[in-house]
């Protein structure tokens, strides 16, 4: 990987390594594996590289500076023929966006303000310090690519709610295993709560685990990794 020290790299890839070994371990030649958050291609890099090449990656990452990195890494990993790179996001509608440049998204925690949402008011367009982009629904864009989604990955600041509401369909018909990274500390900024996040999963047909120990999460703490299965 290309080392920018603007990226602060330890603190921000390391932890993700036991969820990565734990989703490696499970994909099968020839899956399809959304990757909504991909950053600068920690997931979807060795992803791609696995089964010569055969598994589908479509890498959702809408800040400009991470999706250049990643493509940089693409090409350093002879990968750029494997990813399908979208430079968008994902919500629980398609529509315009606001994202916050200023606010690094390496930084833990991250601000309240100014992180991606669904905004389309005249106050936030006028906000200089985002940038607009499009966001889109897994829903949609799987309809309209004809994709049937075997694995997805989400890495998203606080707004996982948002998009597995925007999952619906996927969820209930494709059934596809999660693997998620929860950002509660951030759930405010999008009006989520813990409640509201199970009652979704139990109306869906999921159950969520921890991603490394594999058992049942009784309380969250305010960052973890999860696993949404469907339920037995």
């Amino acid at each position: 990987m290309y080392v920018d020290p603007r990226y602060i790299m330890i603190t921000n890839i390391c932890p993700e390594e036991p969820m990565l070994e734990r989703l490696l371990s499970q994909i099968e030649p020839g899956d399809t594996f959304i990757d909504v958050g991909a950053y600068i291609g920690t997931y979807s890099i060795p992803i791609a590289k696995m089964h010569n090449g055969t598994v589908r990656v479509i890498a959702f990452e809408p800040a400009p500076h991470c999706a250049e990195v990643f493509r940089k890494h693409l090409k350093y990993n002879h990968v750029q023929d494997n990813v399908c790179v979208e430079e968008r996001a994902c919500s629980d509608s398609s529509g315009t966006a606001y994202f916050d440049l200023n606010q690094s998204v390496l930084d833990y925690p991250p601000a309240s303000e100014g992180l991606m949402r669904l905004d389309k008011t005249e106050d936030r367009a006028d906000d200089d310090r985002l940038i607009e982009i499009q966001a889109v629904t897994i829903d949609h864009y799987t309809e309209a690519n004809a994709l049937k989604p075997d694995y997805i990955k989400i890495d998203v600041e606080g707004a996982e709610l948002q998009v597995l509401e925007g999952a619906r369909n996927v969820l209930r018909e494709y059934r596809p295993v999660v693997f998620c990274e929860l950002h509660k500390f951030n759930w405010d900024s999008f009006h989520t709560s813990e409640s509201k996040l199970r009652d979704y999963l139990a109306e869906v047909g999921y159950e969520m685990k921890d991603a490394i120990t594999g058992k049942a999460m009784r309380g969250l703490p305010p960052r973890c990794h999860v696993i949404l299965r469907p339920a037995e």
